[in-house]
């Protein structure tokens, strides 16, 4: 009764097992990633506002002795406003980069939120202004 071995192959059901099981998994994973990009953008928002935009608007106080206005906006950190441009000492910034969502930061001076003196926000995901998504300095 010497009966050779041979090698068992996996059925067509548990190929299919198999492979349902990592779409299954695949599904999970690629769903979850959205989770963490909007956070990952939340975040950088949030530095943006709070610490990258920080400097140069105290740098800009520092020399003007006042804020940019909000007419004037971020733009005052780039190029220099007309009626300050003999105190300007710019540019603070190369330029002003657009926020995680690919739209411009909302400026305003004097706030209306924060205690920093000025404004400064993003519209966050949804791209409406004063929703619970919004990424401010507040």
């Amino acid at each position: 009764m010497n009966r050779k071995k041979t090698p068992r192959a996996f059925s067509l059901f548990e190929l299919l097992l198999i492979l349902a099981s990592v779409v299954l998994l695949g599904f999970f994973v690629f769903k979850n990633l959205d989770i963490f990009s909007d956070y990952r953008k939340n975040t950088r928002a949030k530095a943006y506002v709070s610490q990258t935009l920080a400097a140069p608007l105290m740098a800009f106080k520092l020399s003007i002795g006042r804020y940019p206005t909000t007419q004037e906006g971020l733009r005052a950190l780039v190029a220099p406003p007309k009626d300050v441009a003999d105190k300007w000492t710019g540019p603070y910034i190369n330029d002003i980069e657009p926020d995680p969502w690919q739209r411009t930061y909302n400026y305003r001076f004097p706030a209306k939120n924060s205690p920093e003196g000025y404004d400064l926000w993003s519209n966050g995901a949804d791209g409406k202004p004063e929703t619970n998504d919004d990424v401010g300095n507040w």
